[in-house]
This record gives structure tokens, sequence and C-alpha cells, in this order.
């Protein structure tokens, strides 16, 4: 065989492998393109790989009265995905060592009963025993109903002994909140804003409180698929944590006695997906759903945001991900 001969085949067999890639990976689009469509989904997903951007698309409309389309730069309420910037607030202040996240809580908050003796760590990992929101409860025509919330939260008895058993607690991560307010001497937002969101260039990113918020801490974020992007590219980055930070949120600390597989980490689940570590959280509220998944050794991540209720965003995140991975 001659040289010419040679080079045309080597050409060639390159030309296959690319075209079997670039076939692949459109493959994947194409199919995940049409399982959307046959889910009528409404929203927007953003699907990366080792960083780089694979699918990036938005489907439906954000308001069908006057047919406006979601578009990438829609923003929508995370909801309980909020619960992870709360988590990284915390592991900020604890780097600058103003906290300790075994401290217990009453050594910040004055006047704080002594038999309420649960730590930030256990805040953090759903396992303090505090009561969850019974939002009957709170008087929402006082000046700062948020207090109302923290006072609630000191005068209700422990449903379980700290650190024993795990139950999933809005109030637990609005307490956060409040401890990063006291720690801080800055509003909520405005740590999330200086510290988080300008600092990864999230500016599609905002917290919607307002003087009678109750979920400072555990939802009221409005964010995009392009921001919350920015924010899972940041976790192999030192710019909002260290590394010895974020390996701490990505640590199986409790394991969930309802799901074998399930540990909580600080502000995530931890999993497996076909024998594949991950890390997710859903978010649900009133006109929103919303998920991400993060593949912790492959870097794949998928973003789906929706502005409807009734989107299960988890199902479609997980057939995405099966889709994407070839299973």
């Amino acid at each position: 065989m001659d040289l010419k001969s040679g080079v045309i085949i080597i050409f060639l067999t390159i030309f296959s492998q690319m075209d079997c890639i670039i076939y692949s990976q459109y493959s994947s689009v194409e199919k995940i393109d049409t399982y959307l469509n046959s889910e009528n989904f409404r929203g927007s997903i953003l699907i990366s790989r080792n960083s780089t951007i694979e699918m990036h698309k938005s489907y439906g409309f954000s308001d069908t009265e006057h047919t406006i389309a979601n578009t990438n730069k829609t923003k929508y309420n995370i909801a309980s995905l909020s619960k992870a910037f709360a988590a990284a607030a915390i592991l900020q202040l604890c780097e600058r060592k103003q906290l300790n996240l075994h401290d217990q809580i009453s050594k910040y908050i004055i006047y704080w009963p002594c038999d309420k003796n649960f730590t930030i760590h256990h805040l953090l990992t759903h396992t303090s025993g505090i009561i969850d929101i019974d939002h009957s409860k709170i008087n929402l025509d006082v000046k700062d109903p948020q207090a109302g919330i923290i006072t609630l939260i000191k005068e209700s008895p422990l449903e379980f002994e700290p650190g024993t058993k795990l139950k999933y607690s809005n109030a637990g991560y609005i307490l956060l909140a409040y401890l990063v307010e006291l720690i801080s001497k800055q509003t909520f937002e405005e740590f999330l804003n200086e510290n988080i969101f300008t600092k990864l260039n999230m500016h599609d990113t905002f917290c919607d409180y307002h003087e009678k918020t109750i979920n400072k801490g555990c939802g009221g974020i409005y964010s995009t698929t392009e921001d919350l992007f920015k924010w899972c590219k940041s976790f192999d980055t030192e710019f909002v944590l260290k590394k010895e930070s974020m390996s701490q949120i990505f640590t199986k600390h409790f394991q969930d006695q309802d799901f074998s597989n399930s540990h909580w980490g600080y502000g995530w689940v931890l999993d497996k997906f076909f024998n594949k570590s991950f890390a997710f959280h859903t978010g649900k509220t009133i006109g929103f759903s919303s998920v991400i998944f993060k593949f912790l050794d492959e870097d794949i991540c998928v973003i789906l945001l929706s502005n409807s209720y009734d989107t299960q965003a988890f199902k479609l995140a997980f057939d995405l991900a099966k889709i994407i991975l070839d299973l």
C-alpha cells in the first residue's frame, strides 16, 4: 500500500469516527427533544458535559394567556433548590471562622432553649428534630412574619433527638438563613448577591423576598438554566467555596431511612444512578417545578426548570439522564 492510499484510509477512518461522534451527540439531542415534546414539557433545560453545554432549549409558554414563549433567559422560581445556596452561605461563614458547623444554635441566638441542643450540622442535614412550618400558625399580619417562624421553632418541642433521625425540614433552612443574617450583619439576599451571585456573574438570579416573606433559606430564589449552569460549574473551582468545603457539601452525612441508597449532604441529596454517583435536589412551589442532577465523576449536569406545578421534574431529569448516558 502506497503512502497516498494509507493517508486516504487514515482520513476516512478518522472522518468515520468523527461522524459517529457527531451523530451520537445529535441522536441524544434529538431523542431528548422528541421525548420532551411528547411529555408536553413547559420550561427550559440545559445539559452539559465536561463543563460544555450540549443542549440548551426551552419549550412552551411562560404566559399562555398572552402566548409569550419560554426562552433560555426565562426566570423560574427554583423553590427548594434555594437550599443549596443557604448551605453554601453557611460554609462560607465557616471558612471565615465566623461559625463552626458543630456549634449548638444557642451559641448564636440569645435566649435559645437549652433543651434544643442541635447544631448547625444537624440543620444542614435535616436531622435537627425541629418541627416543620405549619403555615396556619404564622401570623402574616405582623411586620416580620419570619421572626414569628423563629419564635415558633423556639417554642415547639423537638420531634426526635438531634442526629438520630432524618426529617426534611424547611424550617431548618429558614433558621440557617437567620443565622447568616445574625452573623454577617447583612440580609440573607445581600449576602447571596455579594458572595455568590455577583462572583459567578449570575445576573439573572435574585431573591424574591419582601416584608411578608416566610421562605428565606428554603425557597424564594428565581434563576435561569444558564445561571444555574454557572453555579454548577463553580463546584469544580474555588470561586465560591474552597475544595475542602465543597467536599463537605457532597459528603454522605446521613442516610435517608426511606431510601437505602440516598444520603444527605449539605443542601443536596447524594445517590446512585445505575452505579454512577450523583447529587440532586428538586424544587416545587405554586406554578413551578425544578431539578438539578449533577453527576460527580462524569461531570454531567442536567438542569430542568418548569413553570408548571404539575411537571414531574425528577422523572423527566431521570429519563434525560438515561438518554445522555445511553442506558
